[in-house]
Formats: structure tokens, C-alpha cells, sequence
């Protein structure tokens, strides 16, 4: 087995404009893998702007199941972070729950009501089957793998 080939990439939160008090959510399977490396971007149009003063919450959570209320805090949330940051999670999945819930919140307070702009990439690695080919090494079908 080639370990660097024995991994998955998945966009786990799509580009997308997130307005104060909002959240965008998503749950991640980490069924097979042994880790699990999660980046999280964050921008907004305006940089110099502030949409929100009290800055974005970024939380990773563990669960059982995909049900956000059976979800449990393993990690303390990233609280204020400003724009142009990436957060990023070195998970060692074996002593967790199959599923990690990543939310980011940005804050409601501030002047401006601009929203801000996330994405997040998840790679779960050291799995127990490697991918049969290099299309299930990606989750999409546009998305591509090129091994030189």
C-alpha cells in the first residue's frame, strides 16, 4: 500500500456566504480512517471591514450518529477569530466518534451586516481500505487526482 495514496478529500462546507448569526454545518463520516485533517478559510469581500466585532466561532464536535443535538465538545471552540485565518484540526479519529460536526458561526454583534465567506476541506487518511482508484481518492465528480 503507498500510505500517501491511502486518503480521501472532500469539501466539507462549499464556498458560501454566512450572514451574522447564521450557521453553516456539516457532519463528516470518518468511518475507516484513522485521522482526519480539517481546514477551515474564512473571508469576507470587504477585508477591511469587520463584518461582526465579536469575530466567527469555529467548533468540532463529536457524535454517534448525524443528529447536531447528540453532539458532544472534545475541543474548545475557536472564538474571535478574524478574516484571512485558516483554522485547522489534527484529529486523531481512532479515539473518537464516527462522526465530527464542524460548525462555523460568525458573531452577531457589530456595525455591518456583510457576510462571511467560508470553506472547509476535510482529509480523512491512514484508512483501512485504500481507494480502488483514483476518482474515489476525491468525493466529486468535477474534482481530479493527478499522481506524477
Amino acid at each position: 500500500m503507498i500510505h500517501s495514496q491511502s486518503h480521501t478529500d472532500t469539501m466539507a462546507i462549499s464556498p458560501a456566504a454566512i450572514t451574522n448569526g447564521a450557521t453553516s454545518a456539516v457532519n463528516i463520516d470518518t468511518l475507516g480512517a484513522d485521522y482526519a485533517t480539517i481546514r477551515v478559510g474564512l473571508s469576507n469581500i470587504a477585508q477591511a471591514t469587520i463584518a461582526s466585532a465579536d469575530g466567527v466561532t469555529v467548533k468540532l464536535t463529536e457524535s454517534d450518529d448525524t443528529n447536531a443535538s447528540n453532539a458532544t465538545t472534545f475541543v474548545a471552540d475557536r472564538t474571535g477569530i478574524k478574516f484571512g485565518r485558516e483554522v485547522r484540526y489534527e484529529v486523531d479519529t481512532r479515539a473518537r466518534k464516527r462522526y465530527l460536526r464542524l460548525s462555523v458561526i460568525p458573531g452577531t454583534s457589530g456595525a455591518t451586516n456583510e457576510p462571511v465567506t467560508a470553506v472547509a476541506f476535510a482529509t480523512l487518511s491512514r484508512k483501512e481500505q485504500a481507494p480502488a482508484s483514483t476518482a474515489t481518492m476525491v468525493a466529486g465528480t468535477n474534482d481530479a487526482v493527478v499522481i506524477t
